[in-house]
């Protein structure tokens, strides 16, 4: 049979093998891939005998295309670069019709066998191609543009894939290219909602929608954007999305999972039940099910540990474990909620053993000698859930160690915790998203919140002052991390003049780790063996890359090495020797899950006590801060009551001392000038009241680990004064902002700021500096020159979003004649490195925004921080337009006498007691005003007054001048 089929080979005619080429790519593109495959291999020795070059370059592409959909994926590869081998050796680029779809399948071919650097020379090389064969104003440019930002997205690159997908849609919009602009808004969503900006990825999967004329993956449309909103809390669109995804493809099960969680955070628990069990009775009597059924009975689990009916909690977790599906990241969370349940019954052993399974279905490669051991950090991947397991362990630990005192469990529990800290801190390296950095943050907080509590416990048991040292550093963990990873990368990056494209190699080398170590974590159970050996060879191979590149990064810029990798540890003594003052004591307070603590740092000596209970600190606080916004009779009895509750416990300490405080959650919507240390009426007269103002100083940190690396940053020598800005808006402002429909709406009308522009003109009067006034006062204007000035003033109007803090911003002039105003966001401050040695921010609730855990208050104060700008002048609500500009002039006038910046603004506080019309000196006037930040003096130039001094000589010498003429003239 062989011999004849090569006799008849050996005469067929051309006509014959082009028709079966033909009959062959007919084949292949109606999706018959096997019988295409048999043509093929038969032509393959014909047209090499006849050199039909192209020809079979032709064939071996599309063998490859026809070998990927059985997941022959080595064997398609193989092809595809014999198609490449020919093109580049008897054909061209230019000469091979179908080359850009030989790229683009060497690229999904290298993807499919886990070689991602391969994948990326080949989109790469496609993009180039495309770009150069049809321009890059087209739909090809546009599609070119989308499809390499697409393969960066999937290395996490989410910069590259903003910047490119930016270009495609830029492109798409000038062709009027429909589908491209779709595609391009869809990805840019994404992009924006794994930056934590949710609210510009609704904006963009809204217009995404509205391209989007047929269904084909508009249900998972829908469900993102729902989803954004949900992230949000916008509940009511949120539900509304995510029913209409359901009712457009009732198998998308994601958004009926998304439903149940959306009521649950609603805490509409009945609603989140009935859903539970609707769709459990849906999917108990089909097959092909398992994934989502393993996903209800944990919801259904759930339901009972809120209700701690421990014992059906239990009984649905084993329902959920009993059903086979390998994922074991979903069976470690099933674990985890059992161990939930066995702890609450009071089984803790079975609850122990019970956290060392999940740890088994995670990591296998990592088996655990006893019950108190824990994988090594190098092989937590899955850090999220790793560290969800870490506390419920750890939890498990404290119980035992309260029944049962012992040295080994203890030394157990300590261990765990520090694991759990090494976890994060290897995280927030490898995780390049802020999104992903602040979700790991608030991941971390039960953890230290526990690790606190039992290091507390234990501590008043043995009076062992190196717990109290391990607390504070894990108080310290909890918060502001962000801002201090920012300082450290904008000293190590602008400061030792590293070259970009050592930065770029850094960057590539750490996003590639990131990208490979997720895919082992996430995707490596399921993949083929070799793809899975790929995976891990390439992940050596890149940290090997990276320990070299460190090497010689620290032998050729040893100071940049120094301060982007350094070990930053906290002591006491550390923060005595280089933060306080001598007459200074540091008060840090930490937010536990029940009580509030308070760790305190004299020059002499340090320690930690618990308060009150969180719930009842976090009433008094709102209560206050209502009061003291009101005026009301209440303000002064509730300054009292947290007088008593946050300051009292220290008293002894504290006496005729300065403090530095470090809030935590809603204490940072308190000022603690203006809490009363004794009872006192409703009718005060505020200039003899017991104001703690008028008994310490205060100033305030974000974290000590901040101030500490505040301090350590090199300024710049900058050659300017102050830097001013007020667009002024002598008119009142009508504002108008997008609503949830898309229209625009007038949301405020904002008051004229007479009082701002004087308080600059006063500046402006007194010191060396650029101020920019009315139309001048432009963001562009701003941002141009602000790295250029030691001091930053703005004294404007703010929109402070509690829904998403990024897109607060600050008013300034618009630049254009056809708009009165524009905005400074929050995130674009971000990328910025201003390095100023004070930032003014003379404008209401500067310093107030929402509470993020493990990171602060989300403020527009902080966002400067995020610039490198860590001494605040900040304001922690609506401020008065005739008052403050009294504060701040006597404030510059301090700093110009060589006051600190903490004392100036303190005494330019009394200053405005002792002196101002008794109906203004209530708190609210002046209380909201704070300065976070060192207690360094500053060298600000003022404008020298022709004074008499000078006048004197000048009169002198032009009476002399006179004198001369008159006696010439006389002598004439």
């Amino acid at each position: 049979m062989g011999c004849l089929l090569f006799v008849l080979n050996a005469y067929a005619t051309p006509l014959d093998n082009n028709k079966k080429l033909a009959e062959a790519d007919s084949l292949a593109k109606a999706e018959n891939y096997a019988e295409a495959l048999t043509i093929y291999r038969e032509l393959t020795e014909t047209f090499q005998e006849k050199k039909a070059w192209d020809k079979l370059a032709h064939i071996y592409l599309w063998i490859g295309e026809c070998l990927y959909y059985p997941a022959a994926y080595e064997e398609g590869l193989a092809a595809s670069l014999q198609s490449e081998a020919i093109v580049k050796e008897y054909l061209s680029a230019d000469g091979f019709a179908e080359y850009g779809m030989l790229l683009q399948n060497l690229g999904v071919f290298y993807a499919s066998i886990g070689n991602f650097d391969k994948q990326m020379d080949y989109y790469q090389a496609l993009f180039r191609f495309s770009l150069n064969a049809n321009g890059r104003r087209s739909k090809e440019g546009a599609d070119a543009f989308y499809n390499l930002g697409m393969a960066y997205l999937r290395r996490n690159q989410w910069g590259k894939t903003q910047a490119y997908l930016d270009t495609s849609l830029q492109l798409a919009t000038e062709l009027g290219y429909t589908n491209g602009i779709s595609d391009a808004l869809n990805i840019l969503a994404t992009c924006y909602a794994n930056n934590g900006d949710y609210a510009k990825a609704i904006d963009f999967q809204r217009r995404a929608l509205k391209l989007d004329d047929g269904t084909e993956n508009r249900s998972v449309k829908l469900n993102n954007l729902a989803e954004y909103m949900l992230n949000l809390g916008q509940y009511q669109e949120a539900l509304l999305y995510f029913e209409q995804s359901i009712a457009l493809d009732s198998q998308n099960w994601a958004p009926k999972l998304n439903l149940i969680r959306l009521y649950n955070e609603m805490e509409r628990y009945e609603k989140v039940e009935q859903l539970t069990d609707q769709f459990i009775a849906q999917l108990e009597n089909r097959n092909l099910t398992a994934y989502y059924l393993k996903h209800l009975y944990n919801y259904k689990a759930s339901i009972f540990i809120t209700r701690e009916d421990w014992q059906m909690a239990v009984l649905y977790s084993r329902k959920a474990l009993a059903i086979v599906y390998d994922d074991p990241v979903k069976d470690a969370s099933v674990l985890l909620l059992l161990a939930k349940a066995l702890t609450g019954a009071g089984n803790l052993e079975d609850a122990l053993q019970s956290i060392q399974d999940a740890f088994a279905k995670l990591f296998p490669e990592a088996p655990l000698a006893s019950s108190m051991s824990n994988p090594p950090v190098t092989s937590l991947l899955k850090a999220e859930i790793a560290l969800e397991l870490l506390a419920m362990k750890g939890q498990i630990l404290q119980k035992m160690l309260y029944h049962k005192q012992d040295a080994s469990l203890l030394e157990a529990t300590i261990a765990l915790y520090q694991t759990a800290e090494e976890l994060i801190a290897q995280n927030r390296q490898r995780y390049l998203i802020a999104a992903s950095k602040s979700a790991l943050a608030q991941s971390g907080i039960s953890l230290y919140q526990d690790a606190v509590e039992m290091l507390y416990e234990q501590y008043q048991r043995s009076n062992n002052p190196d717990l109290v040292e391990l607390a504070f550093t894990y108080s310290e963990k909890s918060r502001s991390l962000s801002v201090a990873e920012r300082l450290n990368d904008i000293q190590a990056k602008v400061f030792t003049r590293l070259p970009q494209k050592w930065i770029d190699q850094e960057n590539q080398l750490l996003g590639d780790i990131a990208f490979y170590s997720n895919k082992i974590a996430t995707e490596g159970e399921w993949v083929a063996a070799n793809v899975l050996n790929n995976w891990e060879e390439a992940l050596f191979d890149k940290r090997v890359q990276q320990s070299l590149f460190l090497e010689k990064l620290s032998a050729e810029y040893p100071q940049y090495f120094d301060l982007k990798y350094q070990s930053f540890s906290l002591h006491s003594a550390q923060i005595r020797r280089d933060v306080l003052g001598e007459e200074e004591v540091l008060l840090e307070y930490f937010a536990g899950k029940t009580n509030l603590f308070l760790f305190w740092i004299s020059p002499t000596a340090s320690g930690m006590i618990k308060l009150d209970k969180m719930a009842a600190i976090d009433d008094k606080c709102r209560q206050f801060r209502a009061a003291l916004l009101q005026q009301s009779s209440a303000f002064s009895g509730l300054a009292y009551q947290l007088y008593q509750s946050l300051l009292w416990p220290i008293r002894d300490s504290i006496e005729n001392k300065s403090l530095v405080i470090i809030p935590d959650g809603v204490l940072g919507y308190v000022p603690f000038e203006t809490l009363l240390s004794q009872e006192s009426g409703t009718d005060l007269d505020w200039r003899a009241a017991p104001l703690v103002l008028f008994q310490h100083k205060i100033r305030y940190f974000f974290s000590a680990q901040v101030a500490l690396l505040a301090q350590k940053i090199t300024r710049r020598q900058a050659k300017n004064n102050i830097l001013g800005i007020s667009p002024g808006f002598t008119n009142p402002l009508p504002f108008a902002a997008p609503t949830v429909n898309g229209n625009k709406a007038i949301v405020e009308v904002f008051p004229p700021l007479n009082g701002a522009l004087a308080e600059l003109g006063a500046l402006k009067e007194k010191f060396q500096g650029q101020f920019l006034f009315g139309k001048q006062a432009t963001k562009q204007a701003f941002l141009a020159e602000a790295a250029n000035y030691k001091v930053l003033h703005i004294a404007t109007h703010t929109l402070v979003d509690d829904m998403h803090p990024n897109a607060s911003g600050f008013v300034f002039s618009s630049p254009d004649d056809d708009s009165l105003y524009s905005f400074l966001f929050a995130y674009e401050l971000f990328n910025q490195a201003l390095l100023a040695e004070l930032v003014t921010l003379s404008a209401c609730n500067t310093g107030f925004g929402q509470i993020q855990k493990g990171e602060g208050i989300a403020s527009l104060g902080r966002a400067f921080a995020f610039a490198g700008c860590s001494n605040l002048v900040v304001t922690l609500w609506q401020i008065k337009d005739q008052t403050t500009p009294v504060i701040i002039n006597q404030f510059y006038e301090n700093l110009s006498k060589g006051m600190g910046k903490d004392l100036a603004l303190y005494a330019a506080k009394v200053h405005f007691l002792e002196t101002y019309n008794p109906l203004f000196l209530h708190p609210y006037y002046w209380g909201g005003m704070i300065y976070v930040g060192d207690r360094a003096s500053l060298s600000l130039q003022t404008k020298k007054a022709f004074s008499a001094m000078y006048w004197w000589p000048a009169i002198v010498l032009v009476l002399s001048f006179f004198g001369v003429l008159f006696w010439r003239r006389k002598n004439l």
